[in-house]
């Protein structure tokens, strides 16, 4: 009987966990926007989905970002676990629905952070081919007919487990060619005139705000991301602030 009732937990257990990894896009958390409400979109992996961050529904990035600016901004979590910015990736953030959903919320404001997944080396091809699959994505938020004000975030800096200092990081991630996504991200930032905000600058040197993993944030790095997304975007809707 004890076996039994081990097993069920351990069940339990790997329940909760795959669904917290692999997100829970299907269920209709979200309140529909009220009238006059400015919808912000914030797109991207699990760093934007919150995997990993305890209490995730009310500590990932996208939700204390909401809080932060106030009622009359309806932002909405689009992250999903695991996904590529690149659409040849082992699993890329085009082919769910997700991405569908995101794009019929008819956002004002696009927030996109892709480039830690993209980075392994069974997905990356070079920054080259980066920057023109990453490109065909950003496009496709530039043709929303609502128009939506899109601003580009640089994957956050990946840090190595305890006890590690060289090779790939947790999960095949790799540091240089997060460097290169970053300056990619940079390059098409400028060449198509869209703000970027710098989340990989922002949580350098700043290990305390990731889990034991080094690659994705705790709550304090959640925060900090919606910190840095909000001090670069108040000032163009300060009038749309309580």
């Amino acid at each position: 009987m004890v076996i039994v009732i081990i097993i069920i937990f351990l069940m339990i257990t790997f329940l909760v966990w795959l669904i917290g990894y692999w997100g829970i896009a299907s269920i209709p958390f979200e309140r529909k926007a009220r009238s006059g409400q400015v919808k912000v979109a914030c797109v991207g992996d699990s760093l934007t989905y919150g995997l990993y961050v305890r209490n995730w529904y009310r500590n990932s990035y996208p939700k204390v970002l909401g809080r932060m600016l106030g009622k009359n901004f309806h932002v909405r979590n689009y992250g999903l676990s695991n996904r590529t910015g690149m659409e040849t990736g082992n699993r890329p953030y085009q082919a769910e629905k997700r991405y569908r959903q995101s794009l019929s919320f008819a956002p004002d404001v696009v927030f996109i952070m892709f480039g830690t997944n993209d980075s392994k080396p069974n997905n990356w091809r070079g920054e080259k081919e980066f920057i023109r699959q990453y490109k065909k994505l950003i496009q496709s938020y530039r043709e929303v007919p609502s128009s939506p004000a899109i601003y580009l975030l640089t994957p956050p800096t990946p840090y190595y487990v305890e006890g590690k200092t060289e090779g790939n990081m947790k999960f095949e991630i790799r540091k240089p060619e997060i460097m290169e996504i970053r300056d990619a991200v940079i390059e098409i930032s400028q060449e198509w005139e869209l703000k970027v905000i710098d989340i990989n600058r922002k949580t350098d040197k700043h290990r305390e705000w990731f889990t034991y993993d080094g690659i994705h944030t705790n709550v304090g790095g959640s925060e900090a991301i919606a910190r840095t997304v909000y001090d670069e975007f108040k000032e163009e809707f300060q009038t749309k602030r309580q």
